[in-house]
């Protein structure tokens, strides 16, 4: 997934026993599994779960500006209904997106707080 997925070609995939549907469903499973706590209490909604709640896992994940996008997110959705995952599963996902949302708002909270918080120590420190 990623705006360079169709420049990844595999020659002879069973050589290599390259499948990306199970590619994408396996770490799907694996975020599901580490965000599984943090998102156990949010209810489920076509919308994707309102009231999801983020933790630990979620917060790290916002906060990893290398790796993370919500549009990923939203693209492995399309690809996880493509490859026919149950509907539970996707909700859960849509779950799990949410709560990262969330972690990421906080975590964009925390940051400009110790900014200012920082910037006004100094200030008054000199």
């Amino acid at each position: 997934m990623g705006p360079n997925k169709r420049n990844l070609k595999v020659q002879r995939r069973e050589d290599f026993e390259f499948r990306p549907r199970d590619l994408v469903a396996n770490i799907a499973q694996i975020y599901l599994n580490l965000g599984e706590e943090e998102i156990e209490g949010a209810p489920s909604s076509p919308e994707g779960g309102e009231g999801a709640q983020g933790g630990a896992f979620c917060l790290a994940v916002a906060g990893d500006s290398r790796s993370y996008s919500h549009d990923l997110f939203v693209e492995a959705e399309a690809v996880m209904a493509k490859i026919n995952e149950p509907p539970a599963k996707i909700a859960q996902w849509n779950r799990l997106a949410d709560a990262i949302r969330v972690s990421l708002c906080i975590y964009v909270y925390i940051c400009l707080f110790f900014y200012f918080f920082c910037k006004t120590a100094c200030q008054t420190a000199s």
